[in-house]
């Protein structure tokens, strides 16, 4: 369990250097180890974080499918943080595979959103419940149901004193804006 938790730190690690085939490999590595010890939390954090570095590196296919493992382990265990963070994951690997061009990956990726909204308000997950706000608006067609979810999520950063993420909400609500 040690050596897969190494590894795990040093999959986040590889990754916030920008190191992604790392990451991957560490991530990997982590999962394999955390499966033969039967620690599915640890599986829960290695698919994460592997697919974190696949989506990244681009590999946007096979990142999907790490967050549907990380989703179902997940589940199977009643981690509903982890839960909501892999279907967060999962509609932005739908995003990124369809450009949500087509309606029914679209209306896929905006249930994964809806999701995990519904579980990050239920354990009172502020910043991520004002992060999947901001998503939710990245995949619904502009009007006002994406400006009340920018402004939702605005008003939870600047609750949490984040000026750098109240910035960013008020600049994709004037982007909406400017859009219209």
């Amino acid at each position: 369990r040690v050596v897969g938790l190494v590894r795990n730190n040093q999959s986040v690690a590889a990754f916030d250097r920008g190191d992604y085939a790392a990451a991957a490999e560490m991530a990997q590595q982590a999962a394999a180890l955390a499966a033969l010890t039967l620690d599915d939390q640890a599986r829960i954090r290695a698919t994460g974080n592997l697919g974190r570095a696949l989506m990244s590196s681009g590999d946007v296919v096979a990142a999907r499918s790490a967050f549907e493992q990380s989703l179902a382990l997940a589940r199977n265990v009643g981690n509903r943080g982890a839960e909501a963070i892999a279907l967060y994951n999962i509609a932005f690997a739908i995003q990124m595979e369809s450009g949500l061009v087509e309606e029914e990956p679209a209306a896929e990726a905006k249930a994964c959103v809806f999701d995990a909204i519904a579980i990050f308000e239920e354990l009172g997950y502020k910043r991520e419940l004002a992060r999947a706000l901001l998503g939710l608006a990245g995949v619904l067609a502009p009007g006002d149901e994406v400006l009340r979810a920018i402004a939702r999520a605005r008003d939870i950063f600047s609750g949490l004193g984040d000026t750098d993420a109240v910035a960013a909400a008020d600049a994709m609500r004037a982007n909406v804006l400017e859009s219209r």
